[in-house]
C-alpha cells in the first residue's frame, strides 16, 4: 500500500478557490414549527419562507410565505414544543354556540391551511422556479425530512423537489460550522464556558446583532437566516485584522466571506463532492461534521479518505468513506486488525454494544457534506494543537502498517450496509467485539413513585410499533422503510397532478395490491374525503385515527413526566425556564381536547350501520414485541 501522507496537499485550494459561477437564480429560505421532533410523524404548526434573488435580496414579485395548519384531530403537540413555540390548543365558541378547537401561536396572524392544502401549496412554491437553492438552519437534519414526509403522506414525490429542474439545497448550520474554521472573522462568536462555540441560531443572531425578535416563530427564524446569509457574503476582511504569521497562510476563502460562501456552495452538487474528495489523494483534509463528537473542535474533523487509500472509484457511488484522524488510536489499531468475519459482525452490532468506537465516517454525497483543505483551516486552534497533531500522527502510522489495505477497504464496502441491522450481541458470532452494557427496562428507567407521577408508560407504543400492527393500524409513512415506493410508482406520487381524488382512479388496482399504499391512501382519503369512504373502510380508518390519538396522548403524558423529572432534579433552574401555571394550562386543555376528539371518533364509529371494526382494538394484556426502525436514511436521488 502506498503510505498515507501526514501533510497537506501541495495544490491546496488552487483549483477549488476560483469563482463558482453559482447557477442558483433563486434562493428559498424556510423554517417549520412542529408538534414534536420526530420528523416521520410530527404535525406541522407553522411553515414560513422567503424567496431571494441571486444577490440575496427579497424578490420584489414574491410576498412572504407564512402559513399555519389547522389543528390535527389525531395529533397532540408536545408540551416542550408548545412552551417553546407558543402554539397552544384553544377552545373557541362559534356564533351558533358550537364548541371547536384550534391551535394558536404567539402571533396568531398566519392563514390556516389543512395539511393536504399546505403540502400541495408548498410543493408549488418550491418548484415554481428553475435553479432554486433551498436552505434553512439545520434543515438537512430536520426541516427537509419533515418536508419529505409531508409530501409522502400526501402523494407527492418526497425527493424530486430538491434536485429536479436544477434545484439544490444547502444548510446554513453546516456553513456556519465551516466558517468557524475557514473564515472565523466574518462572524462574532458566542463562546461557552467550556470554550466551545455555540452554533445555535439565537446565539449567532444575538452576538451578530441580527434581528431575531421571536425565536421559534418560523418567520422570525427565516428573517434571521436571511440576515445571516447576507452577513456570510459580507465585504472582504481587512488584512490588518490578521497577524503577520496568519497573513503568510491566507487563502482567499480565509479573507473573503463571499468567496468562502461560493466555495462551500459548490458542495451542494454531489459530483463536486466526489471530485474534491478524490483530489485529496492520500492527504489529510477536514470534514465539517455537525455531530456531537466534533463539537470540541468547533465542528471540524481531520480525516483521510479510505477510498483514496485503496484506489476505490465508482461514478455512481453515493457515499464516501473517511477515517477520523482524531479517533482513539487504540480503537483505530484494533478496528484495522479485524478479519472480514469480524468486520461483518461489527457493522451488524448496535453501536452501544461495540467494544471499539468506529473510526470510520460514512458520508452521503447528496447531503451537502462540507470539506476543506487542511491548510485552509489554520485558524482553528482546536485541531492544530500539539496533542491533536500527535494523535493524528499515531493514527496515520497505524493505517500505514495495515498489510493489505486494498482488501480491507473492499471488505468495508461489502459489509458496511449491515450497519443498519443494529443487532444485540445474541445476533452475532464474534463475541470478542462486544462490550458489557448496563441498561434498565425502558419502563423502569424513570423513578416509579406514583405519588409524584414520575412513571412513564410505553404499552401502546410497544404494541403499535410491532411490525404487523404498524402496517395494519398506523399509516406507514416511515419514509426510510419505503424509499423506493415513490420511484416505483412515480405517476402515483406526481405532485403536479393535484390533490383531488380523480387523479387516483387509474391507480386503484396498484394501491389495493400494495399494503403500504393501501394504508396511506385510506388515511389520505379519510382525512380529506371521509364521506366518500365505504362503510368498512370508514371503520378501519376511524380505528387508525383512534390509535394515533391514543399514541399521541401517551407520548404527551410521557413528556409531562419528563417535565416533572426536571423539576425534581433542579427546582430552581426549572423555575427560571418554565412556568408551572403554563404547564398546568397546557395539560388541562390537552386532556379536554383528547377526550373530545376521542368521543367524536367514537360517535362516528357508532353511526356506522352494521359494520364491525375489523378486530382493530388495542388490548392492554396482549403482548407484542417492539421493533426498532433500523432502515437506512432514504437516498434521495
Amino acid at each position: 500500500m502506498k503510505a498515507a501522507k501526514f501533510r497537506s496537499n501541495p495544490n491546496a485550494n488552487k483549483k477549488f478557490e476560483s469563482k463558482s459561477g453559482d447557477d442558483a437564480i433563486t434562493y428559498i429560505v424556510y423554517d417549520y414549527e412542529t408538534y414534536g421532533i420526530d420528523t416521520k410523524s410530527t404535525g406541522i404548526t407553522q411553515l414560513a419562507a422567503m424567496k431571494l434573488d441571486s444577490e440575496f435580496k427579497v424578490r420584489s414579485n414574491d410576498i412572504a410565505y407564512n402559513f399555519e395548519t389547522e389543528i390535527y384531530p389525531d395529533k397532540i403537540i408536545n408540551p416542550f414544543a408548545s412552551i417553546k413555540t407558543g402554539f397552544k390548543i384553544r377552545k373557541k365558541i362559534d356564533v351558533d354556540g358550537s364548541v371547536d378547537y384550534e391551535l394558536i401561536g404567539r402571533l396568531a396572524t398566519s392563514a390556516k391551511l389543512s395539511e393536504k392544502d399546505l403540502a400541495y401549496n408548498w410543493y408549488s412554491y418550491l418548484t415554481a422556479n428553475k435553479n432554486t437553492c433551498i436552505l434553512g438552519y439545520n434543515n438537512l437534519n430536520f426541516d427537509d425530512k419533515v418536508t419529505s414526509n409531508l409530501f409522502f403522506r400526501n402523494f407527492i414525490n418526497p425527493y424530486s423537489w430538491f434536485f429536479t429542474n436544477g434545484n439544490s439545497r444547502m444548510d446554513l448550520y453546516h456553513i456556519v460550522i465551516a466558517y468557524a474554521s475557514l473564515c472565523p472573522k466574518a462572524l462574532q462568536w458566542h463562546v461557552k464556558e467550556d470554550g466551545k462555540y455555540s452554533f445555535k441560531l439565537e446565539d449567532i443572531s444575538r452576538v451578530n446583532r441580527l434581528m431575531h425578535e421571536n425565536a421559534h416563530d418560523a418567520m422570525s427564524d427565516v428573517k434571521a437566516c436571511v440576515q445571516l446569509l447576507r452577513l456570510l457574503n459580507g465585504k472582504r476582511i481587512d488584512l490588518e485584522e490578521f497577524t503577520a504569521q496568519e497573513q503568510s497562510k491566507l487563502f482567499n476563502i480565509n479573507r473573503s466571506p463571499a468567496e468562502c460562501f461560493e466555495f462551500l456552495a459548490k458542495f451542494r452538487r454531489k459530483d463536486f463532492v466526489k471530485t474534491f474528495v478524490t483530489s485529496q489523494r492520500n492527504f489529510r483534509f477536514v470534514y465539517f461534521n455537525p455531530g456531537y463528537g466534533s463539537r470540541a473542535y468547533h465542528g471540524a474533523m481531520p480525516v483521510i479518505s479510505l477510498d483514496n487509500l485503496v484506489g476505490y472509484s465508482d461514478a455512481k457511488q453515493r457515499e464516501v468513506i473517511l477515517v477520523n484522524l482524531l479517533a482513539n488510536p487504540e480503537d483505530v489499531k484494533e478496528f484495522f486488525s479485524y478479519t472480514p468475519e469480524q468486520l461483518a459482525d461489527y457493522f451488524k452490532l448496535s453501536a452501544k454494544y461495540r467494544k471499539v468506537e468506529c473510526p470510520l465516517v460514512i458520508v452521503e454525497v447528496n447531503k451537502f457534506p462540507l470539506f476543506a483543505e487542511w491548510k485552509a483551516c489554520f485558524q482553528n486552534d482546536r485541531i492544530n494543537g500539539e496533542q491533536e497533531q500527535e494523535r493524528m500522527q499515531q493514527n496515520i502510522e497505524i493505517i500505514n502498517q495495515v498489510d493489505d489495505m486494498y482488501n480491507f477497504g473492499a471488505t468495508i464496502r461489502n459489509v458496511m450496509g449491515e450497519r443498519f441491522a443494529s443487532l444485540s450481541p445474541e445476533g452475532i458470532s464474534c463475541q470478542e467485539l462486544v462490550k458489557e452494557v448496563e441498561f434498565q427496562d425502558e419502563e423502569q428507567n424513570t423513578q416509579t413513585n406514583e405519588a409524584t407521577k414520575l412513571t412513564k408508560s410505553f404499552k401502546l407504543s410497544h404494541y403499535l410499533n410491532n411490525v404487523n400492527n404498524k402496517t395494519i393500524y398506523l399509516p406507514d409513512t416511515l419514509l426510510s422503510e419505503n424509499t423506493f415506493l415513490p420511484i416505483r410508482y412515480a405517476a402515483l406520487f406526481d405532485g403536479d397532478a393535484g390533490p383531488e381524488l380523480d387523479r387516483f382512479k387509474d391507480h386503484l388496482g396498484v394501491i389495493a395490491s400494495e399494503p403500504v399504499l393501501s394504508n396511506l391512501f385510506q388515511l389520505y382519503q379519510g382525512d380529506n374525503y371521509y364521506e366518500m369512504l365505504p362503510g368498512v373502510a370508514k371503520a378501519s380508518y376511524l380505528q387508525k385515527k383512534l390509535n394515533r390519538l391514543e399514541l399521541a396522548k401517551e407520548q404527551f403524558d410521557n413528556a409531562i413526566v419528563d417535565l416533572r423529572l426536571l423539576f425534581v432534579k433542579d427546582k430552581e433552574s426549572f423555575l427560571k425556564e418554565y412556568n408551572l401555571q403554563e404547564i398546568k394550562d397546557i395539560s388541562d386543555m390537552t386532556e379536554e381536547y383528547y377526550n373530545v376528539m376521542k368521543k367524536c371518533i367514537a360517535d362516528l364509529m357508532n353511526d356506522l350501520p352494521n359494520t364491525e371494526l375489523l378486530n382493530a382494538t388495542y388490548d392492554e394484556e396482549e403482548e407484542a414485541e417492539s421493533t426498532l426502525d433500523v432502515s437506512p436514511e432514504p437516498s434521495e436521488e
